[in-house]
């Protein structure tokens, strides 16, 4: 059967065109427009016949048609949206940048820290993430700084000492603050110092700049201090020395004085005990009396005498400790007669 549209000779029986898919409608379906017409290959020409009405698409093809516009539809939606997510990511992107740079004008740097933990967050960019340690060591050396300079209206030295240095080593742009706080607490541990040193109170200026220097053992400014104080220690060490020797030699001379004083007298005393018996008879008080061949303990003993023996005293001498008494024959001492001395 000969299509009504194409001329395409179709098998017998077949309800569509096989090659312009149109509804076969059968001869009678159609009008001819004029009589004549070209044989070429069994097509016929388009002008050569007009449907008689509106012609029927072929179900199968009319849904792949409606398929694909849906798709294609579908298809530019996705776009759109990708498109509009890229567009917002972006601009998003770029506002979070601009408000992280903000906050850091202004030193706000939690907020800073904030804004770029969201872009790494949105982006996964390791960038972001540098910056944003970098916002929060920079939060924390601010912190770090307003501690220090609280220690050091307290006079908390190795407090403020610590929180200075922690900031320095961080080599950030905090970093020049932290030296430049380091300077005025160098300044205020040196007028410190030097007070204490004129009180002659150098164990506190030791104490203050020992601990300093367990903290920053190389720095040039306390070991110089502690030098100061050293010296000032020493010469005031040096100073107690030598009058405490001064007030010792003294005491000997007063002493020696003393003794010098209290000899005098007892050998004016021995004296006239010395002078008051010669001449008499003394007996013997001791158990028993040494008899010595000269006026001393030194002397070898000659002979000695029992208690109640009576002696002559001849002459007499004194030692600076005893008196010797002659009796003839030999030296006894007149504690063993009784006397004092």
């Amino acid at each position: 059967m000969k299509c009504g549209y194409c001329g395409w000779e179709n098998r017998d029986g077949a309800k569509f065109c096989s090659s312009c898919g149109q509804k076969l409608l059968g001869p009678s379906q159609v009008q001819p427009l004029e009589d004549d017409y070209l044989e070429d290959t069994r097509t016929y020409q388009q002008r050569d016949f007009i449907p008689v009405y509106e012609p029927e698409i072929d179900p199968e093809e009319a849904k792949k048609k409606k398929m694909l516009k849906i798709v294609g539809l579908v298809v530019g939606l996705v776009v759109l949206v990708l498109v509009g997510s890229f567009a917002y990511k972006g601009i998003r992107k770029s506002n979070l940048e601009k408000k992280a740079e903000k906050f850091l004008e202004t030193e706000d740097y939690q907020e800073a820290t904030k804004e770029y933990t969201k872009l790494y967050k949105m982006t996964g960019d390791e960038d972001y993430k540098e910056e944003m340690m970098k916002a929060q060591t920079l939060a924390r050396d601010s912190e770090s700084l307003k501690d220090a300079q609280s220690f050091l209206a307290q006079e908390a030295y190795k407090g403020a000492l610590e929180k200075y240095l922690e900031v320095k080593n961080h080599n950030n742009d905090l970093a020049e603050e932290a030296r430049e706080g380091m300077i005025d607490l160098q300044e205020k541990v040196g007028a410190k110092v030097d007070s204490y040193n004129m009180a002659s109170r150098y164990g506190a200026s030791l104490k203050l700049l020992e601990g300093l220097l367990a903290v920053d053992p190389d720095n040039e400014k306390f070991q110089a201090l502690k030098e100061e104080a050293l010296l000032g220690q020493n010469a005031e060490n040096a100073e107690k020395a030598k009058v405490e020797q001064e007030k010792q030699e003294e005491a000997a001379r007063q002493k020696k004085a003393a003794q010098e004083a209290e000899n005098a007298v007892k050998r004016q005393q021995a004296a006239r005990a010395a002078y008051n018996i010669v001449n008499t008879y003394q007996y013997v008080t001791a158990n028993q009396a040494n008899v010595r061949q000269g006026p001393g303990k030194n002397y070898g003993v000659a002979y000695v005498l029992t208690q109640g023996t009576e002696v002559y005293v001849q002459d007499t001498s004194f030692d600076g400790t005893r008196i010797w008494c002659n009796i003839g024959d030999g030296w006894i001492s007149y504690r063993t007669l009784n006397g004092t001395y």
